[in-house]
This record gives structure tokens, sequence and C-alpha cells, in this order.
């Protein structure tokens, strides 16, 4: 799956790229490492975004991650 929102990109083929599921409090959440390329495409910055995830909606979650997510420091390089 490869996902875009606002040159933050999430591959899981990428290496850079991670996701972590951990559940909590009876919800479902992924802390997801993503490459943020700028605003040219043409750099490779990690940054960390979690919040709510579906096993049902993957690719949804992940997109509701990068656009309104909570962001948290980088211990995954």
């Amino acid at each position: 799956m490869k996902v875009n929102v606002n040159n933050l990109v999430f591959d899981e083929r990428d290496s850079l790229c991670k996701c972590i599921l951990t559940a909590s409090q009876g919800r479902l959440y992924a802390f997801v490492q993503v490459v943020d390329t700028g605003p040219k495409g043409d750099l490779r910055i990690p940054k960390q975004y979690w919040g709510l995830y579906s096993y049902d909606q993957p690719r949804q979650s992940i997109i509701g991650i990068l656009e309104s997510g909570g962001k948290w420091p980088s211990v995954l390089v």
C-alpha cells in the first residue's frame, strides 16, 4: 500500500516507512513513520504520526492519521 498526503508518503515497501499497531483502552492505534518528500518531491525526511487505525480500512486509516493525527518524536530511525 502506498499513500501520499500533502507530500507525506507512506509506502510499505520503503524501508524508512514503519507502521506499529497497538491496542489500548478498547481502541486500535497506529504509530507510523512516513517520508516527507517536500514541496518539490526531492527530499526524504522521516516524520512520525499516530492515530486511530482500523483493520477493515487500512488505507483510510493511514490517510486520516496523516491528515489529522498526532506527532511523536523520532525513535524508529
